[in-house]
This record gives C-alpha cells, sequence and structure tokens, in this order.
C-alpha cells in the first residue's frame, strides 16, 4: 500500500500532473485502500490498532476514506475469548490482590461491553458471603506490553524508511501508551479525577465511576458499573424519535452529515431533512438540539476544570 503511494506521488510529479486529475487519482487509492489497511490493523493489533483510533479522530490529517473506515476500532475490536480474559483476571488478582482471598468469586458476563488495543472491559458479578455485587472489571490482554514495544520498534524502522513525517506522532504516542500498562496507576488516576470533580461545581450533573482500589492489580482494574448509552448512540435514537424515522435510516443520514463536514461537499443531507420533516418534527428537532448543545458544553467545562483548575485530567 505504502509503495503504490510512494510510486504514485512519483509518477504524478514525473508527469506533472496537478489539480483535479491529481486528487481524483489519489481519490482511487483512497478508496481502494482504506478498508484493506483497516483489516491489516486488525489483524496485527498492538500498536496498529492504536494508531488507526487516533488516525480516525484526526479528519485534518487523513483522507476521509480512512476517517470513516477507522472510526470502527473505537468500539467494534475483536476481543479476546471471554475464557482466556476471565483465566488473566482470576489469576492476577489472587497473585497481587490479597483482598480478593475474602471473595468467593468474580464471574465475567460472556460478552464484553468494550474491546479495546490493550484490553478490554466487562461487566461482572462480585460476590462475598453469598452477596452478590455488580462491577466492571477491565482487564489487560496478555503480553499487550511486548507486543507495544515490539511494534514501535517495527514503525520507527518503517518512519526511517518511508514515513519521516510520523516520527514526532509516534514519539508522543509512545510517551502516552507506556502509561497505560499498569492497571494500579489508572485506578489512583481515576480515583484522583472523581475526587476533584466531586468537589466541582458539575458534582451533580457527571459521575467518574469508583474504582475498587483493593482489587486493582497490574493487569486488572475493578470499578463501579455504571449503566448509560454511548453519547452518539443516544443522539442518533433521539434524532430519529423526533422524525419517526427507523435507526439505521437515521445512522444513514448521520453518516451522510459527516461526510458533508468533513469533506465540505454538499451529499442532499440538508435537502433531505427539509423534505421529510413536518412541522411537530422541527419541534423535536430543536428540542433535541439544545439537548445535545447542553451535553456538548457540559463536556467542555468538565474538561476545563480538570485541567485548569486541577491540572489533572484524562
Amino acid at each position: 500500500i505504502i509503495a503504490h503511494y510512494k510510486f504514485t506521488k512519483w509518477w504524478l510529479n514525473v508527469q506533472k500532473v496537478h489539480g483535479v486529475q491529481r486528487d481524483a487519482i489519489f481519490e482511487e487509492l483512497h478508496d481502494r485502500y482504506a478498508q484493506p489497511a483497516l483489516d491489516i490493523a486488525l489483524h496485527l493489533t498492538g500498536l496498529y490498532v492504536k494508531l488507526g483510533q487516533i488516525l480516525s479522530s484526526r479528519p485534518d490529517f487523513m483522507p476521509e476514506q480512512y476517517v470513516r473506515t477507522y472510526t470502527q476500532l473505537q468500539d467494534n475490536i475483536p476481543p479476546w475469548e471471554t475464557a482466556v480474559v476471565q483465566a488473566i483476571a482470576t489469576e492476577s488478582l489472587q497473585k497481587e490482590c490479597p483482598a480478593f482471598a475474602d471473595y468467593d468469586s468474580l464471574v465475567l458476563d460472556h460478552e464484553p461491553l468494550g474491546s479495546a488495543s490493550i484490553g478490554q472491559v466487562h461487566r461482572a458479578v462480585l460476590t462475598r458471603n453469598g452477596k452478590a455485587k455488580e462491577v466492571a472489571v477491565k482487564v489487560m490482554h496478555a503480553g499487550a506490553q511486548e507486543c507495544f514495544q515490539h511494534d514501535f520498534q517495527v514503525f520507527r524502522w518503517l518512519c526511517v524508511a518511508v514515513l519521516p513525517g510520523w516520527s514526532g506522532l509516534l514519539d508522543a504516542l509512545e510517551r502516552q501508551v507506556l502509561t497505560e500498562f499498569d492497571y494500579r496507576q489508572e485506578a489512583e488516576s481515576l480515583q484522583e479525577v472523581r475526587d476533584n470533580l466531586s468537589r466541582s461545581p458539575y458534582r451533580w450533573r457527571v459521575c467518574v465511576p469508583a474504582p475498587m482500589k483493593d482489587l486493582c492489580s497490574k493487569n486488572v482494574l475493578l470499578m463501579e458499573m455504571l449503566h448509560g448509552q454511548w453519547l452518539v448512540d443516544s443522539i442518533k435514537d433521539g434524532f430519529a424519535a423526533a422524525l419517526g424515522w427507523s435507526s439505521d435510516a437515521a445512522q444513514e443520514f448521520m453518516v451522510k452529515r459527516r461526510h458533508e463536514v468533513m469533506t465540505g461537499e454538499d451529499a442532499g443531507s440538508r435537502a433531505c431533512l427539509r423534505d421529510s420533516t413536518g412541522p411537530l418534527g422541527k419541534i423535536r428537532l430543536l428540542f433535541l438540539l439544545r439537548k445535545c448543545r447542553n451535553v456538548v458544553n457540559l463536556l467542555v467545562d468538565c474538561h476545563g476544570f480538570c485541567i485548569f483548575a486541577t491540572g489533572t485530567w484524562n
């Protein structure tokens, strides 16, 4: 893939191809290679998935086809088998957490709540003296740190050979990622952010899960289980309800609108909304817009408070 891009760039320079024709040729390459590049990242896992997650949020840096395709890496990474994750969690807690001996069992749900490049999260039931408690359990994949260290070395060779402009991104990413391989440190940070926000003006409007610090090891993090929807899913459902659309139709519209925002091209989303929305639907959309703005403002305010008032933020 990289060789094809490099050759195309060289050939276009030699042929002195510029403007619309040059853009069209690269658009064909983006269309051709976005999905294969995602498949390769999912096969290699580790750093490649992490880079894909970062690039999916950088429309200023990456072509729209890659951003759209890599968005799947935010929450659709194939998880490890639950039996393997259960064994990692149990063994790690038995070795590193003396308090775990006071509990009867920890049983993870078969389906994970989310899976990422370093670990995955499950709802679980923690039992003590016959009493069950619902918790969320984050478990690091076996060998994750060694895998990332190896990937960083390979990617540095790649940067030297063909991607020199990526060296700064790789350095910053390495500094950040290497702090994520000890969930005891993450538990401390989680508690600190929770304590800071509990003393903030937003303490009645936001909730940060409490870590169970006596049941946190290098590879396992137990915390309070909070229920709710992903923000994007909540907005999509509200949008569909306001217009009387199906969830699939709402999702299709949001994808189209995202494309317009990222590329500046008119894909007809505004005309579609205008033609299919009656007076009642428009009123509902206004209420949904106000709700969305309030939520986004709250997120910005909370992060601003953490950054500027406390100096610690996630």
